[in-house]
């Protein structure tokens, strides 16, 4: 409560000022922004954005002051997202009135937060690099395919939700996992007639539960670096979340095992 300046009793008697409503409004549309420009509307079929891009870029001063690389609703990415972060949170400052100082300072101590979490990352991939490169994973990975090898659909499911539980632990990456495992256990699951979407399932399920908890995942530990959250209390708080969730995923992968493939 004392980081983020926030008393008590605060949440309940405080109001806010006219100037806070327009940050708000101002915080909620940068956000409504970023989810918008990351949908790829055209795939969809939607050309409106990237017709008002085209339309705004072709008028003669403006387009210039512009420029032609801009990218449309759509198409952003992390350069685009950065800069709709820098330029909003010059505005929100502007809105605000805050001196230049003030503005500057809060963007130095956010950098500050930020620097930590970049650090709690750089470590969380050198983990796995470390277990790649030292063909730990390549190990384990053996080891999984010898222990599942064999065995029932109803029980190589569910041993294969087990295996990849520690392996989202070892390789939080999703796109890293499926290209490191999917290779070995959609064969396996062949042998067993277990249909390869019932595994991407298992995959999925249980890469998605570990990277809520695992220390590995920079996401996570970033999250709880921003937050100033111990892991231990949020290993406490999620527990039991993430053993309900276990168990539901197990039961809908043995479900699935009794659907005829077609």
């Amino acid at each position: 409560m004392k980081h983020f300046n926030v008393s008590k009793d605060e949440g309940v008697t405080a109001q806010l000022s006219k100037k806070q409503k327009h940050v708000l409004v101002l915080f909620v549309l940068t956000f409504v922004l970023m989810v918008m420009s990351f949908i790829p509307w055209t795939d969809l079929g939607v050309t409106l954005f990237s017709d008002l891009n085209t339309a705004i870029t072709g008028i003669p001063v403006i387009g210039q002051v512009i420029g032609s690389s801009t990218a449309a609703l759509g198409t952003w990415y992390f350069p685009e997202g950065a800069m709709l972060f820098a330029f909003m949170g010059i505005l929100i400052g502007a809105v605000y009135k805050l001196k230049e100082g003030e503005v500057i300072d809060s963007f130095m101590a956010g950098a500050a937060d930020l620097l930590g979490v970049a650090l709690i990352v750089a470590v969380a991939r050198g983990i796995q690099v470390i277990m790649n490169d030292g063909m730990i994973t390549d190990t384990i990975l053996n080891w999984g395919k010898e222990g599942l090898s064999g065995l029932s659909s109803q029980v190589f499911i569910v041993l294969t939700y087990i295996f990849y539980l520690p392996m989202s632990f070892l390789i939080p990456s999703s796109s890293g996992l499926a290209s490191a495992t999917m290779g070995i256990m959609a064969p396996l699951g062949e042998f067993v007639n277990v249909k390869p979407s019932l595994i991407i399932t298992a995959y999925q399920s249980a890469s998605g539960v570990l990277n809520l908890v695992a220390p590995t995942s920079g996401i996570v530990m970033g999250a709880l670096a921003l937050g100033r959250i111990n892991i231990g209390t949020w290993w406490k708080f999620i527990g039991k979340l993430i053993v309900a969730i276990i168990v539901i995923s197990i039961a809908l992968l043995l479900l699935g095992t009794f659907i005829p493939i077609g």
